[in-house]
């Protein structure tokens, strides 16, 4: 089956005079699609760009000498091949003598055996998409490989690969400088590198197996230190430690080394805690207070901190922080007419409108009263209604009703066109695992007030804005059940993706638009590929992950945790029992 579309972005080609193209990400897939009429125009893999780069490594002088037989001087990737356990097991294991060694042998097998019907293919989906203002460059996250993939748009809706680049840490947030010639990226650790997007191909290196891009180095290094383990037969006394280190003793493996990154980068700043999401953003000088314009870096983390940077080159001096959420801040939104005003929220019950650059709260708006109205007026009740869904335990759906907000997304759209009596400025806000978009309208003095809540026909992926048409296209959940988790839906012909237009007469929101067709077009090639190719096939526990793991970033405490913890024991132990019959 199809997986929903995690990503949306709109590529203008005004520039081409050309029509706009819709790039919509299912898994490790990228559709393009012609934004007037729906026209399927190209698919692209992130798994094609891994070949394109296992191609270009093949080919490189390392590689070449060791297709030869050759000896090369550089130190492995980090994914060695271990020996197995009957190697050197005179020399290796003659510090350990462990008992019952049938037993363990048994035991060790079956470990084995399970490991390998865990194992799986790695997942390379595309969590972030970014494009330039031309429409020409798109900027794709993927997920494992921890890589930043610079793609080329063709005016025809072709994807061509540029350059990858993977990152020491997952990124978790992309953004293009304003003058769209460097990449701000963030990862997970808490930093922000600079990139430039893009590179010479003569500049291009390989290193660590994968394609880099920097300058070459020539010295030669010096030989690998064997990996000798710190602990031995006398600090070891459990079996399964006895085992372990056994394994460690039998594998030939080289002791860790910390590589530099073999591209072009430059560390702006830091977090001390896991970074969520980084906003780039430049003020005149008229907004600003200053004789000239000046770029700020806004970066949000687990620990309720907003940091206000100074752009490029001064990235490390803090301007100052908003400082007032009590949960993690996941989303950060700066509106383009109104640069002087942020949107913030993440596990609060509430957003927060900030005036960023002093620092100080404009509004605190109420968040969980419209959730809450919306779950008693559309959410049905799972445990009850069998036409609804599918449903394996009924504890899922009572943790699905009793969800807390984790807002996933923050988006703006202005319309030029409105007339003066209806709202101009609108704001949508997505919260995870929640079947409606709550659209509220922002006032030239930077409040917020609600206007609806738009009832969708599943859980609210992603939003791509066409300011222009004054609609929104927005991407759903497909196969759990609307405002659900954990439950799979009975039937899995709903349509992936929809659009909301603004109605100029009536002041309201409502379906459909001037790309209805292409909406149309876009939900019946999906069934299409749903039935006769199967692209982006992944397992449900994969697919939650991807979906649905901004709840994670929720600090627990002691006694949910310990909850927790016996839930995931007590899975252990019947997940042991099972195999134990089988074999």
């Amino acid at each position: 089956m199809l997986q929903p579309f995690q990503c949306l972005l709109l590529c203008s080609q005004a520039t081409h005079q050309k029509p706009d193209i819709l790039l919509a990400a299912s898994g490790s897939y990228i559709f393009s699609f012609s934004l007037p009429n729906g026209a399927f125009l190209s698919l692209w893999s992130s798994e094609q760009g891994l070949i394109q780069a296992a191609e270009t490594t093949e080919q490189s002088p390392t590689n070449s000498k060791l297709l030869h037989g050759e000896k090369s001087s550089e130190q492995p990737s980090k994914r060695r091949k271990l020996s197995t356990a009957g190697q050197d097991s005179e020399s290796s294991s003659a510090e350990i003598i462990t008992e019952n060694a049938d037993e363990t042998s048994t035991k060790s097998r079956r470990k084995k055996k399970k490991n390998k019907k865990k194992k799986q293919a790695p997942n390379l989906a595309v969590i972030k998409l970014v494009g330039s203002s031309n429409g020409q460059y798109v900027v794709a996250t993927t997920c494992e490989d921890k890589c930043i993939r610079v793609l080329e748009l063709s005016t025809e809706g072709f994807l061509k690969q540029l350059s990858q680049r993977h990152m020491p840490k997952r990124p978790c947030a992309i953004v293009l400088a304003p003058d769209e010639s460097k990449i701000a990226c963030a990862d997970k650790f808490g930093d922000v590198y600079s990139l430039p997007l893009l590179v010479e191909p003569s500049e291009s290196v390989v290193g660590s197996g994968i394609v880099g891009y920097g300058p070459s180095k020539d010295k030669t290094e010096p030989p690998p230190k064997p990996f000798v383990p710190s602990a031995n037969s006398r600090t070891v006394h459990t079996q399964r430690n006895r085992q372990a280190l056994l394994d460690q003793q039998n594998t030939k493996i080289t002791a860790a080394k910390k590589r530099t990154l073999d591209f072009e980068h430059q560390l702006l700043l830091g977090h001390v805690s896991l970074l969520t999401d980084l906003v780039y953003v430049t003020l005149d000088a008229m907004n600003s207070l200053q004789v000239r314009s000046r770029s700020y870096i806004l970066t949000c983390d687990r620990d309720e901190h907003i940091r206000v940077s100074r752009g490029l080159p001064q990235a490390h001096i803090i301007e100052g922080y908003c400082l007032g959420h009590t949960e993690f801040v996941n989303k950060m939104y700066i509106p383009h007419w109104q640069r002087d005003t942020l949107i913030s929220g993440g596990g609060d019950d509430y957003l927060l409108v900030w005036d960023w650059l002093s620092g100080c709260v404009r509004q605190k708006v109420d968040l969980i009263t419209q959730v809450d109205t919306f779950k008693k007026d559309n959410v049905s009740d799972l445990t009850t209604n069998g036409k609804t869904a599918v449903k394996s335990n009924v504890e899922d759906s009572l943790e699905d009703q009793n969800r807390k907000i984790a807002i996933t997304g923050i988006w703006g759209l202005n319309l030029l066109s409105a007339p003066v009596t209806h709202p101009q400025s609108h704001i949508f806000v997505a919260c995870e695992g929640l079947a409606a978009l709550f659209i509220y309208t922002l006032s030239p003095h930077g409040t917020l007030c609600h206007n609806t809540s738009h009832p969708l026909p599943g859980n609210i992926i992603d939003v791509s804005v066409l300011e222009h048409h004054a609609s929104i296209i927005y991407s759903v959940d497909n196969i759990h059940a609307p405002s659900s988790t954990t439950v799979i839906a009975s039937s899995l012909s709903r349509p992936s993706v929809g659009e909301l237009k603004f109605n100029l007469i009536t002041g309201c929101w409502g379906e459909g638009g001037e790309a209805r067709e292409a909406v149309r077009a876009i939900n019946r090639h999906a069934g299409m590929m749903e039935r006769n190719e199967g692209v982006g096939t992944s397992d449900m526990a994969i697919l939650r992950e991807l979906l649905y793991g901004v709840e994670n970033l929720r600090k627990r405490g002691q006694e949910e945790r310990g909850q927790e913890d016996e839930i995931y024991q007590n899975e252990e132990r019947r997940q042991e029992h099972g195999n134990d019959q089988e074999e």
